[in-house]
């Protein structure tokens, strides 16, 4: 079993570092990464950032926007959170496996919890861990986040629509009250959580855990990271939309209706000839909306 340690931060990376590993599990059995972020909101492959977060709030902080490549909602990354990836041939897949593998690593600290849905890991009434998951030909992926010492305030205020009036079939997030597990726990850190997770994925995939540093694999991650980081990865990978909404042109505000496609304006409609031939093939901003 493989276990990687990224000693980076920036999420553009590291969900680079974590495709790169998936394609090179025929190479390995199992594997195991950990990785935290810094300030950052990392969306699900068929989300739609402007209804999912707060992007002119999040460029005026400094927090960064990422697009995965497995599904689900929004979630908030700092460097309480920690990220953990199994990844494995598909044949090997069991996906109650590593929920309980995360849950005995858990056990050991006292903290009881269980599993809500498909997606999610609670502590009685509130949420830790949201999982999610990516399955390609002859590999599996499932990753998720555990809040350690999250800061949830940060958290409540870059998640949510930063533009109204889209219509969509995007996926949406399901909001969830949540909670650090550093409540319970007061102790707890990255570093002997992730030494509970080696341990018990160990006795679990009945496996000897392989600490190897991320040079050695002689990946091409920095490569990969610029197209995580790139417009056309984050913004032209939306499910297409529609939004609705007013502009102020020469004779005044009045009604548009833009269908976005790719991150592009492909379809403009409104009274104004002039705004919509400007906006017709442009990429479509928050600021197109206001």
């Amino acid at each position: 079993m493989l276990v990687i340690r990224s000693d980076q931060q920036n999420p553009h990376y590291n969900l680079a570092l974590e495709e790169s590993l998936l394609n090179r599990v025929d190479e390995h059995d199992y594997i195991l990464l950990f990785y935290q972020n810094e300030n950052a909101v990392v969306i699900g492959k068929n989300q739609n950032p402007w209804r999912e977060c707060r992007l002119p709030l999040m460029r005026e902080e400094g927090c960064a926007l990422a697009r995965r490549i497995t599904g689900g909602g929004a979630v908030y990354h700092d460097l309480g959170n920690l990220n953990f990836s199994f990844m494995m041939r598909r044949t090997a897949y069991k996906e109650q496996r590593q929920y309980e593998i995360i849950l005995a690593a858990l056990d050991t600290l006292g903290v009881a919890a269980h599993i809500e849905g498909r997606t999610s890991l609670y502590y009685k009434d509130r949420k830790f861990s949201g999982h999610a998951f990516c399955f390609r030909k002859n590999a599996a992926l499932h990753h998720g986040t555990l809040l350690l010492r999250s800061d949830l305030d940060k958290l409540q205020r870059y998640l949510g629509e930063a533009v109204s009036n889209i219509d969509t079939k995007a996926v949406a997030s399901i909001p969830a009250k949540v909670m650090n597990l550093s409540e319970i726990v007061p102790s707890i850190d990255a570093t002997s959580m992730m030494d509970l997770i080696v341990e018990a994925a160990s006795k679990a995939f009945d496996r000897t855990p392989l600490l190897q540093d991320v040079d050695s694999l002689g990946l091409d991650v920095v490569g990969k990271a610029r197209q995580q980081a790139s417009w056309e990865w984050l913004y032209g990978r939306t499910p297409a939309f529609v939004w609705r909404g007013e502009m102020v042109g020469s004779a005044g505000p009045n009604k548009i209706v833009i269908t976005v496609k790719h991150g592009l304006s492909v379809e403009v409609e409104g009274a104004d000839e002039q705004i919509c031939a400007q906006l017709a093939g442009q990429r479509w901003t928050n600021e197109t909306a206001w």
